[in-house]
């Protein structure tokens, strides 16, 4: 990447914001994180606890409005009901701060427009995809459960690493017009796909979920899309919430910008949020 050595003078909203963050007080921000995952005890996430309390731990810890959350057991083919009825109990629970997407597995059959009605009826507020199975988006498998959520004007998290995965998406995109479809882990490869398919597509939106850290890449992502299509995401509880939203906190990026992705975009497409918090 090139084109991002401007110089940038940090602003005294960046510096509170940031100098609350290293002492552990809440960031005073609209913050919402539209991607996270409760892991119900898969290996991956042995070293952090993955369920609704610890996350909701990490949301109180940073000041977040929230998370929007799937479950990874349900993604990944691991069990789509039992990692399903369990995320549905913890945003049950009377402290929930959490929205909840639907783990879609492919793989489970005619009743997966059914079941997944049946999660959204119990207050789940989207889906989320994963391409683990090697099933194109734009395939013809996902049509029935994707018009489902087209006729809901749901959001959608897809998981994407580089151009072939998003370049799908953007079939699915076309297809389903009243998604508002989330492309995951914006810096993975082909970064300039990711923007230019952003920037052609109305409904599509990307994330920032990355486990790796160049410099510069919200600012190269900023400037060339602008900032209304970036929204916040940590991938939690595989990742720190706290180590994923100073990569925004701390961008060279202006105030305005910063707030559009650490949760006033989310607004636009989580029809239950709040700009207080309620």
């Amino acid at each position: 990447m090139t084109g991002c050595t401007q110089t940038h003078e940090i602003t005294d909203a960046q510096r509170d914001t940031f100098a609350r963050m290293v002492r552990g007080r809440t960031l005073g921000e609209f913050v919402f994180d539209v991607h996270a995952h409760t892991c119900d005890g898969w290996g991956l996430c042995c070293i952090y606890d993955g369920s609704r309390e610890a996350l909701q731990h990490e949301t109180r810890m940073l000041g977040s409005t929230g998370m929007a959350v799937s479950a990874v057991c349900a993604i990944s083919g691991i069990d789509f009901r039992r990692a399903n009825d369990a995320l549905a109990r913890d945003i049950g629970k009377d402290d929930n701060k959490l929205a909840a997407y639907v783990g879609i597995d492919i793989r489970h059959g005619r009743s997966l427009v059914d079941d997944t009605a049946a999660y959204i009826a119990r207050g789940f507020k989207g889906g989320k995809l994963y391409t683990r199975w090697g099933v194109p988006y734009d395939d013809d498998a996902y049509h029935p459960v994707l018009d489902y959520l087209n006729q809901l004007g749901a959001p959608v998290l897809a998981h994407c690493w580089g151009g072939r995965d998003i370049t799908q998406l953007v079939g699915a995109a076309r297809k389903f017009p009243r998604i508002r479809f989330i492309a995951a882990h914006t810096g993975s490869p082909d970064v300039d796909t990711y923007i230019r398919l952003a920037k052609e597509t109305d409904n599509l939106y990307i994330d920032t979920a990355y486990s790796r850290g160049q410099r510069g890449l919200i600012e190269y992502v900023v400037q060339r899309l602008g900032s209304e299509k970036l929204l916040f995401g940590s991938d939690a509880a595989l990742f720190s919430a706290a180590q994923q939203v100073a990569r925004v906190v701390a961008a060279r990026i202006s105030d305005e910008d910063r707030r559009n992705i650490l949760g006033r975009n989310a607004l636009r497409l989580f029809k239950h949020l709040r700009p207080d918090g309620d």
